[in-house]
């Protein structure tokens, strides 16, 4: 009796388990989806040889079964690919360039930055 418990519990695992996996895998659990349980189940059953299998293990290989092969998985959205590019570098001019230009004549601001 006790085995006989015990394969039931297994049983109800496996129904839980399939039940899981299906609506992780479809996101939701309708008639679609209690057809493909239903004949996982008969399959799983029809395998059930003296216990020599798990039940969780039957049920879910006779599921992967008769699932439609997925082809690879869709590369997953990716930035664009970052393009090298050369800097130039530019002048810097701060408010107190500004300033300098201003009050002084423009000769004297060259030589001070350092342009002829």
């Amino acid at each position: 009796m006790h085995q006989e418990k015990s394969s039931a519990q297994q049983w109800n695992e496996a129904h839980r388990r399939a039940e899981t996996y299906l609506r992780a895998l479809r996101g939701g659990y309708g008639p679609a989806e209690r057809e493909l349980f239903a004949r996982a189940l008969a399959i799983a059953r029809a395998q059930d040889v003296a216990g020599a299998k798990h039940p969780v293990a039957l049920m879910m290989e006779s599921l992967f079964a008769i699932l439609p092969a997925q082809g690879p998985a869709a590369p997953l959205a990716m930035t664009p690919p970052i393009h090298r590019t050369t800097m130039l570098p530019e002048r810097t001019e701060f408010p107190v360039h500004d300033w300098l230009r201003r009050l002084a004549p423009k000769r004297i601001f060259n030589l001070a930055a350092g342009v002829r």
